[in-house]
C-alpha cells in the first residue's frame, strides 16, 4: 500500500506563497523585512509530507525502506539543483572577477556535498571575510539543512520502530511521535539558546532548525481533521502569523531561536485547515486558485534560480535594483523555473523502467534502482566537475610569483600619483591571486598575537641587529601596514616586533556585540601595556579598523563614540607618558560597498565608476578611469603594503582620478619637502597627538626621521584623507 500524502493544491499554493516571500525579500528587503521567514515555511511543509509519510510507513509495517526513500530525494532534487550548480558556475566565471573563482568553487562543492550552511556558517564569523562578496549559491544553505535532517531523522524512526519489536500500529505511532516531540523539544531549547549567545552561526546551523521540520512531521501524524469553521479560523490565524513574520521580523532578530516560533505556527495552521472535511469549500482555498498552483509546482526551481540571477543582474547592471529591474529577473527566473522543472525535474522524477506490481502498487525494478544510483553518481561528479573549472584556472595562474619585484618602470605603484602619465598594463597581481598576496603575519600565526604565551620577539621583523626598537600594536589594520614597516625599519636599523591580534584594536574600551562584551581583547591590551612599559621600545606604530567598520562588517560596537575616543586615549597616554614615541597611522577609507564592477573589466575602461566613502561629514570619493593624475593628489590607499611592493592601484587598465583635499589643514609645523604632508594642530580629543596628512609619494622613512631629530614631536596621526576626485 502507498504511504504517499493525496496531492494537496493547498500545499501547492502554500510552497508559492512560501518562495514569493523569498524572493521578494531578496528583491526588495526593505520592503518585506522578514521575508526570509518563507523558508521556514518550506520547512515545516518538507516536514509535513515527508517525515509524516516515514512515520505512517513505519508505523503501519515497523519498517521504512531508506533505499527507496533516498532514490526517490535524488530523483526529485538532484537533476535540477545540478543544472542550477553548473550554470551559475560558468556564467559566474564569464561577469565575475577572478578574485571571487576561489569562493565560487568552494560554493560550488558544498553546495553538491550538501554543506553550504555550515559553509556559511563558518564564514559569517570568519574576521577575515569580514565584508566579503555575496555568493551566488549562498541559498543552498536550506537545500543543506534538508538533507543532513534526512540523513538522521529516518534512521531514527527506523530505530524506535525496531527497538520495540513487534507491536501494533497505533503503539508503533506513539513511539514514534515521542521520539520525534523529544529531539523537536531539545533542538528547540538549544535554537533559542544559541541564536541568542551567537546568531551568525545558529541561522545557518541544522541542530536550530531541526525542530521546524519535526513540527511539521508531527502534525501529520498527530492532527484531527477539523470541522469547516474552526479550519477557517486556523487558516486565517495561521496567514496572521506568517505575514506577521514577513511584515514585522529583520535580520536584526536573534533569529531563528523563539521567533522562528511565529511563522512555524502560522504554517501549522494553515496545514491544519487544509486538511479539514469540506476544505475544498472553505478559506483555504483561496491557496488552490491555478497561479498559486502553477508557481507552486514550480517553487523548488524558481528558489534554485533567483537568487544567482539576482546576484549576477545586479553586478552587471552595477546598482540598486529599480522596479523594471526586479520583472526582468522575476520574469526570467519564472521562465527557467518552468524550463526546468517540465524539461528536468519531471521527466527525471518520473523516470520509469521495468518493474512488477504487487498488491496493485509498483515495486521499482533492477533497472530503476540501477538507474536512480547512476543518476545520483553521475549529477554529483557534474556538479564537481563544475566547482573544478573556477580551480583549474586558478591553478593555471598560479605560476605567478607573487613575492617577485615587478618592474618600477612598468609598475609604479604609488609613485604612479606623481606621474603625468601611467602606461596601460596587466593587474599584477593577477585577481585571482590576489587574495594570497598577504603579509607574513597572515601565515605564522602572528596574527594572532597572545601576551600571555608568546615571547616578545616572537614575531620579529626589521634589523634584527638593529639598535632601535619599534613595536606595532593594533587590530588586523595595523598588521597590513607590517610589509612597508619591515622594509623600513629594516633600512633605518630599527627592531620591528608585530603584536597584533586580528578584531582587537589597541585601546583600553571593549568592542561588544548587543547583550557580549569582548573583554579578552582588553585583557590581552592590557599585558601587552605592561610588557611595553616593562622594557619600553622607542616606538610604537598602531592603527586599527574604524568604528563604523567594525560596526557595518561585524555588528561590533562600542556604547558610545566618547567610549571609543577615552579607550584610546587611555591606552595611548600611558605610552607617552613613559616617554615612548606613538606613532598612529589612520584607518583607510571605509567604501559603502564593493569596488565597483568596471573596476575589474579592462573591456569596460570607458565606464564611470563611483566609489563613494560615507564618513559622517567627510568628502566623497569618485574616480573616473579616464582622469588624469595630479602631483597633489592626498593619500588614499587601502593596503600600503601594496604600495612598497610596487603593486599596481586596484583600479585597471589606465585608471586614475585627480583628486583635491577639501578641507585644508592649517599648518602648524613645516615637513620636508619630500615627506608632502601638513602637520595640524593637536587634536583636542587627543593631547598630544598630532595630526598629518600625507600623500601617496610619502617617504615613510620620514616618520622614522622625524623621530629621531625631534623626539619631543609626540605620536602624528597619519590620516588616509577624506578626498574628493573631481
Amino acid at each position: 500500500m502507498s504511504t504517499a500524502v493525496p496531492r494537496r493544491t493547498d500545499i501547492q499554493g502554500l510552497r508559492a506563497v512560501a518562495v514569493l516571500l523569498v524572493v521578494v525579500y531578496h528583491l526588495v528587503p526593505e520592503a518585506l523585512p522578514g521575508g526570509f521567514v518563507g523558508v521556514d515555511v518550506f520547512f515545516v511543509i518538507s516536514g509535513y509530507l515527508i517525515v509524516g509519510s516515514l512515520a505512517r510507513e513505519a508505523a503501519r509495517t515497523g519498517s521504512v525502506d531508506l533505499a527507496a526513500f533516498y532514490r526517490r530525494r535524488i530523483r526529485r532534487l538532484m537533476p535540477a539543483a545540478t543544472v542550477v550548480l553548473t550554470v551559475t558556475t560558468v556564467a559566474s566565471l564569464l561577469i565575475l572577477p577572478a578574485s571571487r573563482w576561489t569562493q565560487l568553487a568552494r560554493d560550488v562543492v558544498a553546495s553538491a556535498l550538501q554543506a553550504q550552511n555550515w559553509n556559511l556558517a563558518l564564514a559569517s564569523t570568519s574576521y577575515e571575510q569580514a565584508g566579503g562578496p555575496v555568493s551566488t549559491l549562498q541559498h543552498f544553505w536550506s537545500l543543506a539543512v534538508e538533507e543532513q535532517f534526512y540523513l538522521v531523522v529516518p534512521l531514527l524512526i527506523l530505530l524506535v520502530v525496531r527497538s520495540i519489536g513487534d507491536r501494533s500500529p497505533a503503539r508503533r505511532s506513539r513511539l514514534i511521535v515521542t521520539a520525534l516531540t523529544l529531539l523537536g523539544a531539545a533542538s528547540l531549547i538549544h535554537s533559542v539558546s544559541f541564536s541568542g549567545s551567537d546568531p551568525d552561526i545558529a541561522y545557518f546551523a541544522t541542530t536550530t532548525r531541526l525542530w521546524e521540520l519535526l513540527a511539521g512531521g508531527i502534525l501529520a501524524v498527530t492532527a484531527p481533521a477539523l470541522r469547516r469553521g474552526a479550519a477557517d479560523v486556523s487558516f486565517v490565524l495561521g496567514a496572521l502569523l506568517i505575514a506577521a513574520g514577513a511584515a514585522t521580523f529583520s535580520t536584526e532578530l536573534a533569529f531563528p531561536g523563539w521567533i522562528a516560533a511565529v511563522p512555524v505556527l502560522g504554517t501549522l495552521l494553515v496545514l491544519s485547515a487544509g486538511s479539514a472535511h469540506g476544505s475544498a469549500s472553505g478559506l483555504v482555498r483561496v491557496l488552490s486558485i491555478r497561479p498559486a498552483v502553477f508557481i507552486g509546482d514550480i517553487s523548488y526551481s524558481l528558489y534554485l534560480w533567483h537568487w544567482p540571477l539576482i546576484v549576477l543582474y545586479l553586478f552587471v547592471v552595477e546598482r540598486q535594483p529599480s522596479v523594471l529591474d526586479g520583472a526582468i529577473i522575476l520574469v526570467s527566473a519564472v521562465l527557467l523555473a518552468w524550463t526546468s522543472t517540465r524539461f528536468i525535474e519531471l521527466p527525471l522524477n518520473r523516470a520509469r523502467t521495468a518493474g512488477r506490481r504487487t498488491g496493485g502498487d509498483r515495486q521499482p525494478g533492477r533497472e530503476l534502482k540501477r538507474y536512480s544510483y547512476v543518476l545520483g553518481s553521475g549529477l554529483l561528479v557534474l556538479s564537481l566537475t563544475a566547482a573544478a573549472l573556477p580551480w583549474s584556472l586558478i591553478t593555471l595562474k598560479s605560476a605567478q610569483d607573487l613575492g617577485a619585484s615587478l618592474d618600477p618602470a612598468v609598475y609604479p605603484g604609488a609613485a604612479a600619483w606623481e606621474r603625468s602619465d601611467v602606461a596601460a598594463a596587466p593587474v599584477q597581481p593577477d585577481p585571482a591571486l590576489a587574495s594570497g598576496d598577504q603579509n607574513e603575519l597572515a601565515g605564522n600565526g602572528c596574527l594572532l598575537w597572545e601576551p600571555s604565551e608568546m615571547e616578545a620577539d616572537a614575531c620579529r621583523y626589521g634589523d634584527a641587529e638593529g639598535a632601535d626598537r619599534a613595536v606595532l600594536v593594533g587590530d588586523s589594520h595595523a598588521a597590513q601596514y607590517l610589509s612597508p614597516l619591515d622594509a623600513v625599519f629594516r633600512q633605518e636599523g630599527f627592531i620591528l616586533d608585530a603584536q597584533v591580534r586580528n578584531g582587537c584594536p589597541f585601546s583600553a574600551a571593549p568592542l561588544g556585540s548587543g547583550a557580549a562584551v569582548f573583554g579578552d581583547c582588553i585583557e590581552r591590551n592590557e599585558l601587552t601595556l605592561q610588557t611595553l612599559l616593562a622594557d619600553p621600545p622607542d616606538m610604537v606604530v598602531t592603527s586599527n579598523f574604524r568604528p563604523a567598520g567594525y560596526e557595518r562588517e561585524l555588528s561590533w560596537t562600542w556604547r558610545s563614540r566618547d567610549e571609543a575616543v577615552e579607550g584610546y586615549r587611555s591606552a595611548w597616554k600611558r605610552l607617552v607618558e613613559a616617554g615612548i614615541d606613538v606613532r598612529v597611522i589612520s584607518d583607510s577609507p571605509l567604501p559603502s560597498r564593493q569596488a565597483p564592477p568596471s573596476a575589474w573589466r579592462g573591456a569596460r575602461t570607458s565606464w564611470t565608476t563611483a566609489w563613494t566613502v560615507r564618513r559622517g561629514n567627510r568628502p566623497t570619493i569618485r574616480c573616473s578611469k579616464q582622469q588624469k593624475v595630479s602631483r597633489e593628489s592626498p593619500w588614499w590607499t587601502s593596503r600600503v603594503h601594496s604600495a612598497v611592493k610596487e603593486h599596481v592601484p586596484t583600479w585597471s587598465g589606465t585608471s586614475s582620478c585627480t583628486a583635491t583635499t577639501t578641507s585644508p589643514i592649517p599648518s602648524r609645523r613645516p615637513w620636508p619637502n619630500r615627506f608632502a604632508g601638513r602637520s595640524s594642530d593637536t587634536d583636542p580629543q587627543f593631547p598630544a597627538v598630532h595630526t598629518v596628512c600625507m600623500t601617496l609619494s610619502t617617504d615613510v622613512h620620514k616618520i622614522v626621521d622625524d623621530s629621531r631629530k625631534s623626539p619631543g614631536f609626540r605620536a602624528p596621526l597619519i590620516h588616509s584623507c577624506g578626498i574628493t576626485c573631481v
